[in-house]
């Protein structure tokens, strides 16, 4: 039944007044898309009039702005038989206004009323999405009714009874306390981030929750009959917005769920990360012009949960902000729980979800600039400096406030160390730097968690907004400090415990290093066996950087070995070792090797053995070798580091037709295959790749003023 009656629903609307049957006709306290370019929203108004029982010649449709300021429109009638058709189309200022609109039946220029629809909007759709902290209704008996306003509306409501929603064809003034059976329902942080977008952008604003507490993320995916039965949760929200005509306006999804896939025997982390993304997917088929999307991490409270499935979560939804740059993460670390150690009252728990992610909102939505950081601090890096100083990298700057000790050791959860613990902290910069009792071991399974217990800034370690670290599970700590272990103890030849100076050999006043045929050269992890005699000759410096090249997710390993001057002609094998650490996101089994030649080309090849942390390459044909790393096989490395003056950006990337360049100065820019071939030459930023055949090319782009240049790989699909 549920399925049949929303076949009915989603294709016959009708609505009757006497001998007028509308096909399209707005309803009560509707919410319209408005134009984000014209800033108007369009209504129509369609049906068909029968003359079997009036005598219409026209039919008029009045817009009033707040009952004044009427504006008429009118359409002549041209029956066929007993009914003629009308097809209208008026629209309305997106504004903090209520439109009525009057629909008159005219008979020789006098009307008729035949109905009225009041308190009409304009303006933006957002969707709320995930378990009880996204429902949000009122915990603790504290209530968001402050922010309650005329201008933000919400269609039926959140309710899990797909009979019910279709039995509730109404709109309503949002209310944020109620839970997703009341009429109305936001949610408290759902209403109050629309309260703030309101009074800021002075535009009416729609909310669409469709929480349900309690249900892990299969619950949410979208099942095979979404589109014409209401008896899943994708359904029913697809339902309401299909219904609204409102299903492509859609500016952001956000989202809160994970303590219901947190228990012992909840998800892995990258399962996790598969099921978002599937979600993800459906939602952007249905959906297809949502802009950004926002996760708040799930806190470290109990709901039944165990510590260990917090922490796979928790991993899984930082990861996912990580490698996608249309995910935006806001912790909930520094936010007050309620009671039940579960949910969150209004004031310093809901209220913030909404003041957190709402500066992200401007910024990816309506292009806000904000002079602070309003995003939280991620973890870049874990790296023990010496025996017993642990520095942990951030991605921005850090408050100087460091919470107690020993809210630190229950907040840094560190693995595989033996007895180390941590015994003092400091901040330098970016940098979290922790002293450890006693040198932790040297192991590439060695990590630290950031687990988030305590609320509030002052026990937490936060950037100058007061907003504490994104979470972190088992993070690998990369041992630097040189205390004594050989390098090839327990992992690949190089790497690991040796010293940070990233000079690795120096060549000077003619000095030179012959590598005799089949013998080797080991550069802290670089191995060099030529084929023939090969010589390294002065002045040449090498050097190992432990910092990736790129950014996720294209982005080499962090491990990279340079050449100041690029190398005689080089034929023979080449190993490249690494850590786990250096990985990032990539896989063994997909790593490849990146050379970069004396033409600051770089070129990709294939690893020839199945064996893990080293990428092997035979050089049949001799190659010059400048620098050299690993990534995985569809990475797209901008080849050269880009200098502050020289921002480049290169677009789409893969391209199917024209690529585009954005970049303030003159460009010459000239396309190679990847044999080295020039294709073609242009000072043109548009550039049609259409012709040229599948596969990877080289762009190299020069600025003609300064004489900087940068090269790009580009796979043309």
């Amino acid at each position: 039944m549920k399925k049949l009656l929303t076949i009915l629903l989603l294709n016959v609307c009708l609505f009757s007044f006497g001998q007028v049957t509308f096909t399209d006709i707005p309803q009560n306290k509707q919410l319209v898309a408005r134009d984000l370019n014209t800033n108007l929203g369009t209504l129509n108004i369609s049906g068909t009039v029968d003359n079997t029982g009036v005598n219409y010649d026209a039919i008029e449709v009045i817009v009033s702005k707040g009952g004044l300021f009427p504006v008429a429109t009118s359409e002549n009638l041209s029956f066929s038989g007993n009914t003629a058709p009308f097809n209208i189309d008026v629209t309305i200022n997106a504004e903090l206004t209520n439109y009525t609109i009057t629909v008159n039946g005219m008979t020789a220029g006098s009307p008729t009323q035949i109905t009225q629809v009041t308190e009409v909007v304009a303006g933006d759709v957002f969707m709320v999405q995930g378990q009880s902290n996204a429902e949000a209704n009122s915990r603790d008996g504290t209530t968001s009714n402050a922010n309650n306003s005329n201008f933000i509306r919400v269609y039926a409501s959140g309710t899990e009874n797909g009979t019910n929603l279709q039995n509730n064809d109404n709109w309503f003034i949002a209310q944020g306390d109620g839970h997703k059976e009341t009429n109305g329902n936001a949610g408290q942080w759902g209403l109050k981030l629309a309260k703030m977008l309101q009074d800021d952008l002075n535009i009416p604003i729609a909310i669409f929750n469709g929480a349900h507490g309690g249900q892990p993320i299969e619950f949410f995916q979208a099942p095979g009959d979404y589109a014409t039965s209401t008896g899943s949760n994708y359904g029913r929200m697809y339902y309401r917005l299909n219904k609204t005509g409102l299903k492509d306006n859609v500016r952001a999804i956000l989202w809160s769920q994970g303590e219901a896939n947190s228990f012992g025997s909840g998800l892995a982390t990258q399962s996790y990360i598969n099921l978002f993304n599937d979600l993800k997917a459906a939602w952007l088929n249905d959906y297809p012009n949502i802009e950004h999307f926002y996760l708040f991490q799930t806190r470290d409270c109990d709901c039944g949960t165990t510590e260990q499935g917090r922490l796979k979560i928790k991993e899984a939804q930082r990861r996912l902000a990580l490698n996608d740059a249309t995910i935006s993460i806001m912790p909930t670390t520094g936010m007050t729980v309620a009671n039940d150690n579960c949910h969150y009252p209004f004031g310093n728990g809901y209220e913030k979800f909404a003041t957190r992610i709402y500066p992200l909102v401007k910024r990816d939505i309506y292009g806000e600039s904000y002079p602070q950081n309003i995003d939280a601090p991620v973890i870049v890096s874990a790296k023990l400096m010496s025996p017993t100083s642990l520095e942990i990298e951030t991605n921005m700057t850090l408050a100087s406030n460091i919470p107690s000790i020993a809210n630190i050791q229950q907040d840094y959860l560190l693995s595989n160390v033996g007895s180390a613990s941590i015994t003092a902290a400091q901040i330098s910069g970016s940098k979290i730097i922790f002293t450890l009792s006693t040198y932790p071991g040297f192991g590439s399974s060695s990590s630290i968690s950031f687990i988030g217990k305590h609320a509030g800034s002052a026990d937490n370690i936060t950037n100058d907004n007061t907003l504490e670290l994104v979470n972190f599970s088992y993070f690998p700590i990369q041992d630097l400090s040189d205390n004594g272990n050989p390098p090839d103890a327990g992992n690949p030849p190089g790497n690991g415990s040796d010293n940070t100076d990233p000079k690795i050999l120096q060549l000077e006043n003619g000095g030179q290093i012959i590598i005799k045929a089949n013998a080797s050269l080991n550069l802290k992890g670089l191995k060099l066996t030529p084929n023939i005699d090969h010589t390294l000759v002065a002045d040449n410096t090498t050097t190992r950087s432990l910092t990736a090249l790129g950014s996720a997710p294209n982005e080499s390993m962090a491990r990279v070995f340079n050449f100041a001057s690029a190398t005689a002609d080089f034929t023979g094998k080449i190993i490249y070792y690494y850590d786990d650490v250096d990985m990032g996101t990539i896989t063994h089994g997909d790593a490849v090797l990146q050379i970069k030649d004396d033409g600051d080309v770089w070129m990709t090849y294939s690893d020839e053995d199945a064996n893990n942390n080293k990428v092997t390459y035979t050089f049949n044909s001799p190659i010059k070798i400048k620098s050299v790393t690993a990534s995985a096989s569809a990475t797209t490395l901008s080849i050269e580091s880009l200098t502050e003056e020289m921002k480049i950006a290169v677009f789409p990337n893969p391209v199917t037709s024209v690529l585009q360049i954005q970049y303030k100065g003159d460009l010459e820019t000239t396309v190679y295959d990847f044999l080295g071939r020039e294709l073609l030459r242009t000072e043109a930023k548009t550039i049609d790749m259409s012709t040229l055949p599948v596969g990877v090319y080289v762009i190299q782009t020069t600025d003609k003023t300064i004489n900087k240049k940068n090269s790009y790989k580009i796979i043309k699909k």
